[in-house]
């Protein structure tokens, strides 16, 4: 991400094909620089400037809440073009009411909980352990912990764990202790990289790698046994993945940084707005879109619940 070109060891499980790394930095939290890493550097206004507040709030308007209704004309034309809120568009598929009890763990610096907000949702929590220290912010409460720290007595609806199991050193400990404070009828959504076909086509310049980071990058088959072992269950899922594991991989491939792809410098890998209509960004799209519909996308979201019931997905 930030061109160091430090090296870090990597293994793949010969039984079920994640990925983790060999051995853990002992600080972790240098790796999160909070003036540069994405989701520390700054909330969902990176500005006070009125032109570039009033272009980020049309934005908010044409994106945010058709990501969160996810249908009608509008929302499939962003879709298409991977341009919609894929965090909302991940809350907004479990149907949860406006008072429902929200918990994000790993929230960085609240962005999607900020939105949610916006949206009208009322009970919003964000735990994160790289948090320079504890915020409450326009409805928004945001501490400095990890889910293990939270009282035995708080129970959530909507767990949201958006892009933040494969950076925990014990994934499956924080499994159970998403079940262990996840309401009866509650569900958790995990959004994640998967090793899939862009893996197998990049090897170790596929950006989602993003190492020293991610520290377990796991294969649908991995999940679903990390899953039992914490005695949850998969509801549902789906495959999200965009044009970026084919844009940034190759520029990775090419010696380059995502720092220095003015395309994607600390955008998470989204396409500006003159790329969108590329013919090369089309066909990684539409690469992009052929994969997810075979479930071979290189990131999904996963609903998962309390329990040992037979999963299913779609």
């Amino acid at each position: 991400m930030f061109g160091s070109r430090e090296e870090f060891e990597y293994v793949e499980c010969g039984t079920c094909g994640t990925v983790q790394i060999a051995e853990i930095p002992a600080d972790l939290g240098k790796y999160y620089p909070a003036n540069r890493y994405f989701s520390l550097a700054h909330g969902i206004s990176a500005s006070n400037g009125p032109v570039h507040r009033l272009i980020e709030e049309v934005q908010f308007r044409a994106i945010v809440p058709p990501s969160l209704g996810h249908r009608g004309a509008w929302y499939r034309l962003l879709s298409s073009l991977d341009v919609t809120e894929p965090g909302v568009d991940a809350v907004g598929r479990t149907g949860a009411r406006r008072d429902a009890r929200f918990l994000e763990v790993g929230c960085g610096n609240g962005r999607l909980l900020r939105m949610l907000a916006r949206l009208g949702f009322a009970h919003l929590q964000g735990i994160d352990p790289y948090l320079p220290a504890d915020v409450w912010d326009a409805g928004v409460s945001l501490r400095k912990c990890d889910v293990g720290d939270l009282d035995r007595s708080a129970f959530f609806d909507v767990i949201v764990l958006y892009h933040s199991l494969e950076h925990v050193p014990d994934p499956i400990g924080t499994l159970r202790s998403v079940a262990d404070h996840l309401a009866r009828d509650g569900v958790a959504v995990v959004a994640m990289p998967i090793v899939n076909a862009a893996f197998r086509l990049y090897g170790d310049h596929w950006y989602q790698l993003d190492p020293p980071r991610h520290l377990h990058l796991f294969s649908v088959k991995g999940f679903e046994i990390a899953l039992a072992r914490s005695g949850m269950r998969l509801a549902e899922s789906y495959f999200n993945s965009t044009a970026a594991q084919f844009r940034i991989s190759e520029a990775y491939a090419r010696g380059m940084a995502l720092a220095e792809i003015p395309s994607a410098r600390f955008s998470f890998g989204r396409a500006r707005l003159p790329e969108l209509v590329t013919r090369r960004e089309a066909r990684f799209r539409a690469r992009a879109h052929a994969l997810n519909a075979s479930r071979e996308g290189d990131q999904a979201v996963f609903y998962i619940r309390r329990g040992a019931e037979p999963s299913s997905a779609g």
